[in-house]
């Protein structure tokens, strides 16, 4: 016996002639387990089905289109979401989408439960967390289906302040950039005329150093020799695919 065999079922007692005696009515419900539960991340054409642990990579603080999908289940499943060992669900809205099937003679209803958003945001500290949808008829086993979260950010820059006196030679401004996915270029602003050095540049005395120490960056501009016009504010510009970003450092004369 199977879901399709929920129904209201009658059983008439005849006697001979067919002359009715009596009519027993009687409901049947045969519980149904859901039959497939996705996750739908971003546009509706990245539908990742997570039959295997996977990831979704997701950017910082950016509304992200997230579903969760129950097809059948019947009565329909109690749904839920969480993000590591936090329930979101209450930040979702809950649809259902009936669709029968068969012929005219015989249909079937199959039922289709939905938890939605369109504002389901993460910050760094959820990265490497599990996301995770939920599905569970009464009374039977639950389903759970889930995925490792990548979360993207724009470069975050570091920088030291440093001071130092009028003649001081090979003196140093210190930034650390870290960025996810990595950065894919950056620069010095060295004046308000706009004049940028990088990597391998060597302008008026100014030269760029850079090293990469595990998943940080590490960028010094150099001068040969500090002069009166040499102390002010220089901006250094690092992009990745995420975004731009840029930080101003002082270098302060010493006295």
């Amino acid at each position: 016996m199977g879901y399709v065999d929920s129904a209201n079922y009658s059983c008439e007692v005849k006697a001979p002639r067919s002359r009715l005696l009596g009519i027993v009515r009687y409901t049947v419900f045969v519980k149904a387990p859901v039959k497939e539960l996705l996750i739908i991340v971003g546009n509706t054409t990245s539908i990742v089905d997570f039959t295997t642990v996977a990831t979704v990579t997701m950017v910082e603080n950016q509304p992200t289109p997230v579903r969760c999908v129950a097809r059948g289940g019947s009565p329909p499943p109690d749904m839920k979401i969480t993000l590591g060992r936090a329930d979101y669900t209450k930040y979702f809205r809950l649809d259902t989408m009936p669709a029968l099937s068969g012929t005219d003679s015989f249909r079937t209803l199959l039922m289709t439960t939905i938890l939605v958003t369109e504002q389901f945001r993460v910050t760094t500290r959820d990265d490497d967390k599990r996301i995770s949808c939920i599905a569970q008829v009464p009374g039977l086993a639950r389903i759970v289906q889930s995925a490792r979260i990548i979360v993207n950010y724009a470069p975050r820059i570091t920088c030291k302040s440093t001071t130092a006196y009028i003649g001081d030679r090979n003196v140093r401004i210190t930034c650390d950039v870290i960025a996810r996915p990595p950065v894919t270029s950056w620069f010095w602003i060295l004046d308000d005329n706009g004049t940028t050095i990088s990597e391998g540049d060597v302008i008026d005395g100014y030269w760029t150093i850079v090293t990469n120490r595990q998943d940080k960056k590490h960028l010094q501009l150099y001068f040969r020799e500090t002069k009166e016009t040499t102390f002010r504010r220089y901006t250094l510009v690092v992009t990745n695919i995420v975004a731009k970003r840029t930080a101003e450092v002082p270098l302060k004369r010493r006295t």
